[in-house]
């Protein structure tokens, strides 16, 4: 029984068990080999309790009789017998992740049955299923050796600060935040219409520039037609007018200028389920979620009391996205607090309190003023940059304020 190894594994090398626990599914255990949890238990409470390298069988038949004291003769000679077994188990050390992975998928398939059957009877919605399911089809991924971060400073510096990454359009942001890479993840926020569809447009057309593997735009917000005349005007800054005298041209110039890396999804309920089999064909270098709170299939079996904490998990999974992928902007709203006002704060990211910008990298406020003799002025606002820079970016302007023009008509941003 590949139990009875992995526990005599385990209390032979403490190391062992230290390296290798978390991958115990205790509750599996629990329901099917109760005695084996107990025998589990007195394992853990040993090594807790005490500076024990290694276990011998008596020690941990002395320890379980102290922690589970009313015990009957016929179940004191079980559990000579079961530590017996265990004992007697062949344990391969090169061979204990194989092991481990084959508990590891004995316990989520049990799971993945159970969920199936409550999803039949109505007692759990098909998305747990799914769910379900995907924790078995990655299962033993993350089990053998682990990797920790290197010391080598020259990979290090490669990673977070040599010239990779893809920089910002704008000049005054250039020299506040690092260009994005994979693993960052951050949002945009505004009120309607305050030009977050002009800014991300003139973006991803500017990172085109910058990459050789697609730019996805997850758009479930205003017409995907508009939101791609929209990146035509960012491409060559020019009002549709101008575009629409000459299609030809400007889509054969598009085309050689964007090399059809710049893929737009219109849809709108698009789905995490969709997104992550996207990743995955596509390997992007760009995700951009329009809206992100939009996104479905984050129902859990329990409904969080608080909305913000709903929406927090979709920025908590587009955080795994980016460090498993490539950056992830998220595109989302201010709530009324920010109406009129310049300079948007975290305070002011609609419906959120603290779980939406504790998984951001960088936050980005773009607020406006209601008086027209400032209509056509943006205020951004760096309210939040964990960013590493580089040899471009100046560190009393990592939480920079910059006014700047906003020309929609060419869906482009330019500063004063």
């Amino acid at each position: 029984m590949i139990e009875f190894s992995i526990l005599k594994a385990f209390a032979q090398n403490k190391g062992v068990y230290l390296k290798y626990n978390k991958f115990i599914n205790l509750s599996y255990i629990k329901t099917n080999f109760k005695d084996l949890y107990k025998v589990y238990n007195t394992l853990v409470l040993i090594y807790t309790k005490h500076e024990n390298t290694s276990i011998t069988r008596d020690e941990l038949e002395g320890a379980y009789l102290a922690n589970y004291p009313v015990l009957k003769d016929t179940d004191r000679r079980e559990l000579a017998g079961l530590l017996d077994r265990i004992w007697a188990s062949k344990v391969d050390e090169a061979l204990l992740a194989d092991t481990l992975e084959a508990h590891y998928a004995r316990a989520l398939a049990g799971q993945l049955a159970i969920t199936a059957l409550e999803v039949n009877e109505g007692k759990k919605p098909p998305e747990a299923l799914r769910e379900a399911y995907k924790e078995f089809d990655k299962r033993g991924t993350e089990i053998g050796d682990t990797e920790f971060v290197s010391d080598d400073l020259e990979a290090l510096y490669k990673t977070v600060s040599e010239g990779n990454g893809i920089p910002w359009p704008l000049p005054c942001l250039r020299e506040a935040m690092a260009p994005l890479r994979k693993g960052n993840m951050g949002f945009v926020f505004a009120r309607p219409e305050g030009g977050k569809t002009t800014f991300m447009s003139q973006f991803v057309t500017h990172a085109v520039n910058y990459v050789d593997k697609p730019i996805i735009w997850f758009n479930n917000e205003q017409p995907g037609e508009e939101v791609k005349i929209r990146l035509y005007q960012a491409a060559f800054g020019i009002t549709t007018q101008e575009l629409f005298r000459d299609r030809a041209k400007y889509q054969a110039l598009y085309a050689e200028k964007t090399k059809g890396l710049i893929l737009l999804l219109d849809d709108a309920i698009i789905d995490r389920v969709k997104i992550e089999q996207i990743a995955e064909q596509y390997q992007p270098s760009l995700m951009v979620f329009d809206q992100i709170d939009k996104i479905q299939g984050f129902s859990s079996d329990k409904k969080q009391d608080r909305y913000d904490l709903e929406l927090g998990t979709r920025y908590q999974w587009a955080r795994e996205l980016a460090k498993a992928y490539c950056p992830v902007i998220g595109v989302t709203q201010a709530d009324a607090s920010g109406e009129n006002v310049k300079y948007l704060t975290m305070a002011n990211v609609a419906n959120a309190k603290t779980a939406k910008q504790a998984e951001a990298d960088w936050i980005l406020g773009i607020g406006s003023s209601n008086s027209d003799d400032f209509k056509l002025y943006r205020y951004l606002n760096i309210s939040k940059n964990k960013m590493i820079g580089d040899e471009n970016t100046k560190a009393e302007l990592r939480h920079g304020k910059f006014q700047v023009i906003i020309e929609p008509e060419i869906a482009r941003y330019r500063e004063v």
